[in-house]
């Protein structure tokens, strides 16, 4: 059963008052975590290779997925994180800022505290050392408050950091967005395109990367993308909408190519698909919960693996690739089943008990 052709993904999703959306557009979540895991995947690939090479790698799995690369799957994330947003704006207004702190805030606060416990400065190759000094207290107090970027810089030892500023940000927006009369729509992504491409001439002289940029310019540079996604959910019903997806994600990482690379496309290809074929897949029941189960683990794996490696890698002295990253997905499911569960029952009810 797939969705309708006069379906609206804007009806908000409330299975037990919306018989009609509930069975086939619910797949669309399932079909969207499974695509997150992915992409986390590959970042987490991504970074063995940049920081401990090839010899780290004896059956070049991890150099297979690795090459799929991390700033497109950073690009990936970003376009179903505004698509995402929007349903859950547009379902559910009421709390949605304390929904998303609490749904990234505290992983986030410990990915940080294992960033500076195990590795102040960023991992190093298979010869290198990794400092267990703390980072000066103003830099860990601005990462603390998602103002990485624009008062102080990322934390070396997990540099994975510096998107979770970017999207909060955007989710601080993303009512205002919705405001918006959606014929404004299209002037912003123009604009937001053109800051895009600004890169190009000025990402040199900013320290070639975006998480390097001061004065919140990360967001100016990359916040089309989740601007995308959400203008994606608003339109998606249309004809041509998704044509018009693909159209421009692929000008703009065609133009703009910086940290792109290998077989970047595919990864971008595959966020773009994700986003378009998800409401039309059919997920059978039974592999509903494992589906949520790899979506829920994406998050940890993404903010967790650099901080883990180290501690796998020069620690305890393991270098092999794949062992490196089921470490880090062994972590992920502990912090999500032992922090990120709890904090949120504990801060849910926490709230409740002062609403009541």
């Amino acid at each position: 059963m797939t969705l309708s052709p006069n379906h609206s993904l804007r009806r908000p999703l409330h299975p037990a008052s919306d018989p009609v959306v509930q069975q086939p557009s619910l797949h669309i979540w399932e079909v969207l975590a499974v695509t997150r895991f992915c992409l986390a995947l590959i970042v987490a690939a991504y970074h063995i290779q940049m920081y401990f090479g090839s010899s780290s790698d004896p059956w070049k799995v991890v150099g297979i997925v690795g090459n799929l690369n991390g700033q497109a799957a950073v690009v990936g994330f970003l376009l179903i994180s505004g698509f995402s947003i929007c349903h859950s704006l547009v379902s559910s207004p009421r709390n949605y800022l304390w929904r998303r702190f609490l749904r990234i805030y505290p992983l986030y606060l410990t990915g940080i505290l294992l960033t500076c416990w195990w590795c102040g400065d960023r991992p190093s190759g298979p010869m290198g050392n990794a400092s267990v000094e703390w980072p000066p207290g103003s830099q860990i107090f601005g990462q603390i408050l998602m103002l990485d970027g624009v008062v102080t810089r990322t934390l070396d030892g997990n540099l994975a950091l510096w998107t979770i500023g970017l999207e909060w940000w955007c989710y601080m927006a993303a009512p205002l967005l919705l405001a918006v009369n959606k014929r404004l729509m299209l002037p912003i992504l123009v604009i937001l395109a053109a800051a895009h491409l600004s890169w190009i001439f000025l990402g040199p002289k900013l320290g070639g990367h975006y998480m390097h940029t001061a004065f919140g310019l990360k967001i100016w540079f990359m916040s089309v993308f989740w601007v995308l996604g959400f203008w994606y959910y608003l339109n998606c019903s249309n004809a041509g909408t998704p044509c018009k997806l693909v159209l421009a994600v692929w000008l703009l990482t065609g133009v703009n190519q910086d940290n792109l690379g290998a077989h970047s496309q595919i990864t971008l290809m595959l966020s773009c698909m994700a986003l378009i074929a998800a409401p039309h897949v059919v997920v059978p029941r039974w592999l509903c919960p494992f589906c949520t189960w790899l979506g829920n683990v994406s998050y940890p794996l993404y903010l967790l693996h650099l901080p883990v490696y180290t501690l796998l890698y020069h620690k305890l002295h393991l270098e092999n690739g794949p062992l490196l990253i089921l470490g880090s997905m062994v972590a992920a499911m502990i912090a999500h089943l032992v922090i990120e569960q709890p904090l949120k029952r504990i801060l849910s009810t926490a709230r409740l008990n002062r609403a009541c």
